[in-house]
């Protein structure tokens, strides 16, 4: 699992990045929530949209940090829960 913390770029640029090796640059980090909808599980996900642009394609890509899943909608929908799932991924996340 990858361990995030902020760091400059050698141009100065503040960036988030893989902590063992810094060979990963993330501009931004954000995450989304999907409830559970007819049989199929509800799930959190925190992407990082990578600092370096594909100049041929001419974006920034994304990459699945993590991702917890929940089959219990009654669970999943209170907030209680929800929160304490979105710290967990974070608390893994960040140094």
């Amino acid at each position: 699992m990858m361990k995030i913390e902020q760091g400059r770029t050698h141009n100065g640029e503040v960036v988030l990045w893989d902590a063992e090796n810094h060979d990963s640059a993330f501009r931004r980090v954000v995450g989304g929530v999907s409830w559970p909808k007819g049989g199929r599980s509800g799930f959190i996900v925190v992407v990082g949209e990578k600092a370096e642009v594909d100049f041929g394609f001419g974006v920034r890509h994304l990459v699945r940090l993590e991702e917890l899943r929940e089959f219990n909608g009654e669970t999943f929908l209170e907030p209680e829960p929800m929160f304490r799932a979105m710290a967990y991924l974070v608390n893994r996340l960040m140094v």
